[in-house]
């Protein structure tokens, strides 16, 4: 198989150069403004590249993600597990296991259902710890937000927006823990809505 050479030019200018690469190969080189594809015998075509979030926005939002919810994750899934093992050794679950139903099914159908309950509580719990956690977030990393606003707003003794700040933060509070009620009903049929 013969090999050839690429040699990328863009405005009369050698940009790179490929070491030897098969006859009719694409090599990518990645510019500024745009992705140069070119093949081994030189035909090169400029595409312009579709636009998306940089890698380092997505990495930072990662860490913030992560810092904000590794603690709350870990009690979750500590809860969640507890509950699982619990209903796992109910008898009706052993009793569905000994008519022959599929584990999947038990566990997807029966068990996740009923182990949910107590794992909603935890979350509702959670979401104020998260509220607080993003004014403390946002102060580390340096970004602009709620928080942020809101410690401007106290170090200028701004009572209306204080006010505004915690108003807003407290019906979203109020908000998340309706849906946890809302969302009992709907994971036990006992509980009624009143």
């Amino acid at each position: 198989m013969e090999r050839g050479y690429a040699i990328v030019r863009m405005r009369g200018h050698v940009v790179t150069a490929a070491d030897q690469v098969p006859p009719g190969a694409k090599l990518a080189i990645e510019f500024h403004d745009g992705t140069v594809v070119a093949n081994a015998e030189g035909a090169a075509r400029k595409r312009r590249r579709q636009t998306a979030p940089s890698d380092q926005g997505q990495l930072f939002g990662l860490a913030l993600l992560w810092a904000l919810g590794l603690a709350g994750g870990a009690t979750l899934a500590r809860q969640i597990r507890g509950a699982m093992i619990d209903v796992l050794d109910q008898d009706y679950i052993r009793t569905a296991r000994a008519m022959g139903i599929k584990e999947r099914e038990i566990t997807r159908q029966l068990a996740m259902k009923n182990a949910a309950a107590p794992a909603m509580t935890i979350i509702g719990i959670q979401f104020a710890y998260l509220l607080g956690g993003t004014f403390i977030i946002e102060q580390i990393f340096s970004l602009p937000g709620i928080g942020s606003y809101m410690l401007q707003a106290i170090s200028s003794k701004d009572l209306p927006v204080i006010q505004g700040v915690v108003l807003v933060t407290a019906v979203i509070f109020v908000l998340v823990n309706l849906v946890v009620d809302i969302g009992y009903a709907y994971l036990n049929p006992k509980v009624q809505l009143t």
